[in-house]
């Protein structure tokens, strides 16, 4: 009985060991600065979408997952060039309008204002440099 008693305080006793590392084991608050993409269009214009992520490769939004607004934010280590460019076709009867920006750490750092006009297709592109 005396010795199932240790094995059952020496278990308990690696599962605290074990359950304190982990959770102590790194912070869990994201590192890097925050670069957030939004878009915003009058209309369901969108054909494409393209960001440069965390890793530094060229994304492409599934479109299902976009209507007339989409936003994405990444955290980055400088150096680092952000970028986004869309794609529009507005195939409705009316000029329609989109704001495509980018901010970094919070501030705006590009932005890109227009219409399309109906009928036609059009693009924007932002830019920002993380620098610190």
């Amino acid at each position: 009985m005396k010795n199932k008693s240790k094995i059952v305080t020496g278990f308990f006793a690696v599962v605290f060991a074990v359950s304190s590392l982990v959770s102590c084991s790194g912070d869990d608050s994201p590192s890097g600065t925050p670069v957030r993409y939004s878009l915003f269009t009058s209309s369901e214009m969108i054909q494409s979408i393209t960001f440069r992520d965390r890793d530094g490769s060229m994304r492409t939004v599934a479109l299902e997952a976009v209507n007339l607004e989409w936003g994405k934010t990444i955290r980055v280590e400088a150096p680092f060039a952000a970028a986004a460019s869309v794609q529009f076709d507005n195939d409705s009867q009316a000029t329609q309008t989109y704001t495509l920006k980018v901010f970094v750490d919070g501030e705006l750092a590009d932005s890109e204002e227009g219409t399309v006009s109906a009928g036609v297709t059009g693009a924007a592109t932002v830019n920002a440099n993380v620098t610190e």
